[in-house]
């Protein structure tokens, strides 16, 4: 329970390796009642929240060395619903702003939305929820090369 106070410490990369291998020992149920118990998952949402996305930059480093290291600690579920609710509503916007704004080449754009999309974990980059934001970011990208409205 201290560590539920702890903040962004819980999610470091040491916290990691010394939580992580008891995920193989713990049974589904007692690993989410542990992993909800030192509030893994609110964390997560709170470093999503601090994200900032802030194109042609490719992705904040938190994204890959924190974010997605913890994930596959969670249920599939939840990793969803926190980027459905705190990520994806804001990557649309950047990219969108980025499109208007900055009229990026298509092929730039392209691949700012796909190096966004292998930042992912396999098991997220496979959710039909997920697969089909980063496909909406790709759609959104070839509107705005043909000029029509986005």
């Amino acid at each position: 329970r201290e560590w539920d106070n702890a903040g962004h410490a819980l999610l470091s990369k040491s916290n990691l390796n010394l939580v992580a291998p008891w995920k193989a020992l713990f049974s589904p149920a007692t690993w989410e009642e542990f992993v909800d118990g030192i509030g893994v998952v609110r964390h997560l949402e709170q470093r999503l929240r601090s994200l900032r996305i802030t194109p042609p930059k490719q992705n904040d480093d938190a994204f890959c060395e924190v974010i997605m290291k913890w994930a596959p600690l969670v249920r599939a579920e939840d990793m969803v619903r926190l980027l459905e609710a705190e990520f994806f509503g804001r990557w649309r916007h950047a990219l969108r702003h980025w499109l208007l704004a900055a009229k990026p080449a298509t092929r730039e754009a392209v691949e700012w939305c796909n190096g966004w999309g292998r930042a992912f974990t396999p098991e997220l980059r496979e959710d039909e929820r997920v697969h089909a934001r980063l496909e909406a970011g790709i759609d959104m990208v070839n509107s705005a090369a043909q000029r029509i409205e986005i």
